[in-house]
């Protein structure tokens, strides 16, 4: 590949220089000067530059290693466990063998518990290849339960930890609407359970004005500001397994402090707990803004205290009008920071 780099950037300045001085006896010298090649930021460098390559040695015999998804690194004692399975949205989780060596090596997966599946259990690795874990949700037990899968790849031998939560036929029909699992509940703004409007104030739903999917304004944008929990709110049922404190992240789309004062607000309540108003324009610096609208985001936080496992109701309460909520996410403690913000939890 490094050849390849240097070779066509000789290449294109060999046709650039006969463009210039050979083609129709050089009528159009000087109109591809402009450098093109070799750009690290929006601006351009002052000459082309050949782009930036490094030459990787193989090692020697055969040389097994694995990254487990959701961790960044190789595999280690703090990257040795796959995320979380559960019987509701029922992932499979990769195991990425590789090859750092000239010798191809052969693998084996094994597992003591039987519920574990794998998409290739045994084989031979040249280069690399990706095997997925899946649970076999007929098999497993019910409740919360561990597992472990022995990867022999050459002379390595490597375990890699998991969980399956399996709830109770009982449990599961008592849950309704999202369920948390991973650490965090993610939901999507016209994916509500219910809206509670007033007589001059009504819900309205923006298709496709989301980074993700619609959004959520309250109608007409000129009204008065309104009491949390005295006024219009949407509500969304969840099941949520983490009591404790939890984070609640709004996604909304960028908007000014139009109405001028001291910014525009929203509130945020579990069940009959009092609301929590924040102030979406509390920073209004010109680097927050510069952020918000760079991203096409605004992401503001809250923190909340669930005191028992199970079933809850967050509400989200239009305080001023004009914000356009796009999504809730409820991180109870797992939640990893993503661009676009976590995907929609599974919805009972």
């Amino acid at each position: 590949m490094a050849d390849s780099v240097r070779h066509y950037y000789e290449k294109d300045s060999l046709m650039t220089h006969y463009f210039h001085t050979g083609m129709a006896e050089g009528k159009w010298n000087h109109m591809m000067a402009q450098t093109r090649i070799g750009y690290t930021y929006w601006q351009q460098p002052e000459f082309n530059v050949v782009p930036k390559t490094e030459r990787v040695s193989v090692l020697s015999g055969a040389q097994p290693d694995m990254q487990v998804e959701g961790h960044g690194a190789v595999y280690s004692s703090e990257s040795d466990r796959l995320p979380e399975f559960d019987v509701f949205n029922q992932p499979s989780y990769y195991l990425e063998l590789f090859n750092k060596g000239d010798q191809s090596f052969k693998y084996r997966l094994t597992s003591k518990q039987k519920w574990v599946k794998f998409s290739s259990a045994k084989g031979s690795i040249d280069d690399q290849k990706r095997i997925y874990v899946s649970i076999d949700w007929d098999q497993a037990p019910v409740g919360l339960n561990e597992a472990v899968v022995n990867v022999k790849a050459g002379k390595r031998s490597m375990d890699v930890k998991l969980s399956a939560w399996n709830p109770s036929e009982a449990q599961k029909a008592a849950i309704s609407g999202f369920v948390e699992t991973r650490g965090y509940v993610s939901m999507e703004s016209s994916n509500y359970s219910r809206v509670n409007e007033t007589d001059a104030i009504s819900w309205l739903v923006i298709p496709d004005i989301g980074r993700t999917l619609d959004g959520m304004v309250a109608q007409p944008y000129r009204v008065e500001e309104q009491v949390a929990g005295e006024g219009p709110s949407i509500e969304y049922e969840l099941y949520l397994r983490t009591p404790g404190t939890v984070k609640v992240h709004a996604y909304f789309s960028p908007t000014l402090n139009y109405p001028g004062g001291e910014g525009l607000h929203y509130g945020i309540s579990f069940d009959d707990d009092a609301p929590v108003v924040i102030n979406a324009h509390a920073d209004a610096s010109d680097n927050a803004w510069y952020q918000k609208v760079g991203n096409s985001i605004m992401v503001h936080t809250s923190e909340h205290s669930i005191e028992s496992a199970g079933q809850h109701t967050l509400k989200y309460h239009m305080v001023s009008p004009g914000l356009v909520l796009q999504k809730i996410v409820v991180d109870t403690g797992g939640l990893k920071n993503t661009y676009l913000g976590p995907e929609e939890s599974f919805k009972k």
